[in-house]
């Protein structure tokens, strides 16, 4: 039903939030078929905590998704509008801890896309389990 945190199982996109792994969100954006993108969705001061080293993780503040929409946030950002639109580009939001990233992933299906998912668990999750994370 969308709710898959299992490295294995397959991600099912659907009307809910696909709730993904670290694994399958580096999976995503950084394996063979790369076409994704990680949202963080933290506020600019969070990010001096922890971030991603990728080029495929961008900080795009929850505030501006809210002030704007999620595809004109986009846009100022220097990205496709179409991310979180097809299984070619699908769209993974993170935060801290999952719990904004969610309301996130609820907003953009709200707003039209199909191919969204939350990071389980946000990048305390992702930091205990990979290894592109630079803490200050």
């Amino acid at each position: 039903m969308g709710n898959n945190t299992t490295k294995d199982m397959p991600i099912s996109w659907s009307k809910k939030p696909a709730v993904i792994s670290p694994q399958q969100a580096a999976e995503l954006v950084e394996g063979p078929s790369g076409k994704g993108l990680v949202l963080d969705v933290r506020e600019p001061d969070e990010l001096k905590a922890t971030a991603v080293k990728s080029d495929k993780w961008v900080n795009v503040p929850m505030s501006r998704i809210q002030a704007t929409s999620l595809a004109k946030a986009l846009e100022e950002a220097g990205l496709s509008a179409d991310y979180g639109k097809s299984e070619d580009k699908p769209l993974v939001m993170m935060c801290r801890a999952g719990h904004r990233s969610m309301t996130m992933c609820k907003l953009a299906l709200d707003q039209g896309c199909t191919h969204v998912a939350n990071l389980n668990g946000g990048i305390i999750n992702y930091k205990s389990c990979m290894k592109n994370v630079t803490s200050s």
